[in-house]
C-alpha cells in the first residue's frame, strides 16, 4: 500500500491528467495489458513536473525552469536531454548486450521510488534512438484512491558512429555481498570513438534534488586515472599466478592487509620459521579469497631510524625455505592444481633466497662470509642456475637501493 506522500504525488500527477477521456488500467492487468493508445507526450510531461511539484513542494515556475528543460515533445515519445546510466545487470536478462542509457531524466528516479513512474522492461536501442517503455500511475478522483496506469514512451539519442561513447565504471570491491560494510567506490570515464571531438564529461553520484539546499553528493568530470582499479582473487588463483611470476600484486604481508579474526586464529601463524609472514599468507591466499585494493587506505607513519631492511642471513633462512616449500607443495599442490613448471619454480625458491643473499652480502655489501654460508647448503644439481639467479638478484635489489638513496652497509642492516 503506498504512504500518504505517494497518494499526494499521484492526485497530482492525475489532476494533469484529467482532461483524458478514457480510463487507465488498473494495476493488476499491466502484464496483459495493450499499450496501443499512448499517453501524449505533452500531457506525460506536464504529470511529471505536477508530480515533482509535489513531491518537492515547488512553484509551477520553479518545476518548468528547473527540471522542465530536460523534457521534450518528440511526437511520440518524451524526448530525454539528460539520460543516466545503470549497471548493465541491473536491467534484466532481456537488456541488451553492452550498456545502454536509460532514457528518463536523472530526476524521475525520485518518481520510481513513488511509485508514479513504472518502467516496463529494459531500454532497447531502436535505430538512432534508445527507448524506455514505461507507465503513469496515477489518481485521477478527487475523492476516490483508485489507482489508473497510462502508457508513455521516453526516448533519447543514442550515439552511433562519430558520436559512440566507450563508458567505463568501476566498483571497489568488484562484488555484491549482504555482508559487507565497508565503503563502496565508484569510479567512471567515458571517450567518444572519435578522439577528436570533444571530451566527455559525466556526473557520477545521486539525483540532483530541486527542494535540497546542497547540492547532492557526487563527482562531476571528465575521466578518471586508469591502472588502479581493484582486484579479487579466488581461492588458490593468485598463488598460481605467484608461482608463474604472472602478477606484479604483492603479498599481503608485504602491504598493509586486513583479516578476518576467525580466519586468522584458524590458519595461525608458523612460528617454528622466521618468515612466519610470508609462508602464512602463501597457506592464506590458497584457501581464501584475496581483495586487492592499491590505493592506500590507511596512512602509516614510519621513523626516520627504520628505513633499513633487515634481512634473515645465513643458512637458517634457506632451510626454512626448502623445509616449508616442500611441505606447501606436499599439502596445498594437488588441491591448487599446479603444473611441472609451477612447482619446478617453487622447489627454486630456496635457491633464489641463497643468490638473494649471495648478491647482497657478497656483492652489494661484502659480507663474503655470510654470502658462502647462504649458498652452501643449495643442493648440487642447482649450482648451474645460481649464476642466473644472482645476477636477477643483484639487479633488483641495486634498483632498489638506488631508489631509496641509502648505502648499501645501512639499507641493508
Amino acid at each position: 500500500m503506498a504512504g500518504p506522500d505517494s497518494l499526494a504525488v499521484r492526485r497530482a500527477a492525475g489532476a494533469a491528467l484529467r482532461a483524458v477521456r478514457r480510463r487507465g488500467t488498473p494495476p493488476h492487468r499491466l502484464g496483459a495489458a495493450a499499450r496501443s493508445e499512448l499517453l501524449r507526450p505533452g500531457l506525460a510531461a506536464e504529470a511529471l513536473l505536477a508530480a515533482m511539484q509535489a513531491r518537492f513542494e515547488l512553484s509551477r515556475e520553479s518545476a518548468e525552469r528547473q527540471l522542465g528543460p530536460a523534457l521534450a515533445d518528440w511526437r511520440d515519445a518524451l524526448g530525454c536531454a539528460d539520460p543516466i546510466l545503470v549497471p548493465a545487470n541491473a536491467q534484466a536478462a532481456a537488456a541488451e548486450t553492452a550498456l545502454v542509457p536509460l532514457p528518463i531524466p536523472s530526476w524521475c528516479t525520485w518518481l520510481i521510488d513513488s511509485g508514479v513512474l513504472q518502467l516496463d522492461g529494459p531500454p532497447v536501442i531502436q535505430g538512432p534512438r534508445v527507448v524506455q517503455q514505461a507507465w503513469l500511475a496515477v489518481i485521477r478522483e478527487v475523492e476516490l484512491s483508485a489507482v489508473e496506469c497510462f502508457p508513455v514512451v521516453f526516448a533519447a539519442r543514442f550515439g552511433s558512429g562519430a558520436a559512440s561513447l566507450h563508458v567505463h565504471l568501476a566498483l571497489s570491491p568488484p562484488f555484491l555481498s549482504q555482508d559487507w560494510r565497508g565503503s563502496v567506490c565508484l569510479r567512471a570515464a567515458a571517450h567518444r570513438l572519435d578522439r577528436a571531438h570533444p571530451a566527455v564529461r559525466l556526473w557520477l553520484g545521486a539525483p540532483a534534488s530541486p527542494g535540497a539546499t546542497a547540492p547532492a553528493g557526487g563527482r562531476y568530470g571528465e575521466s578518471v586515472v586508469p591502472g588502479h582499479h581493484s582486484i579479487l582473487f579466488e581461492p588458490g588463483a593468485y598463488v598460481r599466478a605467484w608461482t608463474r611470476g604472472a602478477t606484479a600484486v604483492p603479498l599481503p604481508g608485504m602491504v598493509t592487509a586486513t583479516i578476518r579474526r576467525s580466519v586468522f586464529d584458524e590458519q595461525g601463524f608458523p612460528e617454528q620459521f622466521c618468515h612466519c609472514d610470508t609462508f602464512f599468507y602463501l597457506r592464506l591466499c590458497s584457501r581464501s579469497r584475496y581483495l586487492y585494493i592499491p590505493k592506500p587506505l590507511v596512512v602509516n607513519r614510519i621513523q626516520q631510524q627504520s628505513v633499513t631492511r633487515t634481512l634473515a642471513q645465513g643458512r637458517l633462512t634457506v632451510r626454512e625455505h626448502q623445509q616449508f616449500f616442500h611441505q606447501f607443495l606436499k599439502g596445498e599442490g594437488r588441491a591448487l592444481q599446479l603444473d611441472f613448471l609451477s612447482r619446478f619454480r617453487l622447489r627454486f625458491k630456496p635457491s633464489a633466497n641463497a643468490a638473494s643473499q649471495f648478491a647482497i652480502n657478497g656483492l652489494l655489501c661484502g659480507r663474503h662470509r655470510k654470502a658462502w654460508d647462504a649458498v652452501s647448503c643449495v643442493p648440487i644439481w642447482q649450482w648451474p642456475l645460481l649464476p642466473v639467479l644472482v645476477l636477477r638478484a643483484w639487479h633488483r635489489e641495486r634498483g632498489r637501493m638506488r631508489r631509496a638513496g641509502v648505502p648499501a652497509h645501512i639499507f641493508f642492516h
